[in-house]
C-alpha cells in the first residue's frame, strides 16, 4: 500500500527517468505542442493546455489510469476542457510506463485547476 503523496512522488520520478532515458520520445516546445494540439483538435487552442499523467506497470494500465483521471478532471467542473491526444513512454519494453493526456481548455486555466 502506497500513500497518495508517495504515489505522486513516484509518478514524477518515473516521468523524469523516462524523459531522460527514452531516446524515442518526441520533445516539443510549447509552440510546437500548441500546433500539434491544433491539428489534432481540428481547431485552435483557445486559452491553455492542461495535462493529466498516470503511471502503470504496463502501457495499458498507464493509459487506462490517465484516461480515467482525465475524464474525472473534465467532469469535476472543467467541462470546457477537451482531451486532444495522449503519449505513452515506457522504461522497459511496454512496462513501467507513464501516459500523459493533453487537454485543450478554454477557461479552466488557473494554476490550481
Amino acid at each position: 500500500s502506497i500513500s497518495k503523496e508517495d504515489d505522486d512522488v513516484l509518478n514524477k520520478l518515473v516521468s523524469i527517468f523516462i524523459e531522460l532515458y527514452d531516446n524515442n520520445a518526441k520533445r516539443l516546445n510549447s509552440n510546437a505542442t500548441k500546433k500539434v494540439a491544433n491539428l489534432i483538435a481540428g481547431k485552435s487552442v483557445s486559452s491553455c493546455l492542461k495535462f493529466e499523467s498516470a503511471i502503470g506497470a504496463t502501457a495499458t494500465a498507464s493509459k487506462l489510469r490517465a484516461s480515467i483521471d482525465t475524464k474525472e478532471y473534465i467532469s469535476d467542473g472543467n467541462s470546457d476542457c477537451k482531451a486532444i491526444g495522449s503519449d505513452t513512454s515506457c522504461a522497459i519494453d511496454g512496462h513501467v510506463c507513464v501516459t500523459t493526456v493533453t487537454m485543450a481548455c478554454s477557461s479552466s486555466c488557473s494554476w490550481w485547476n
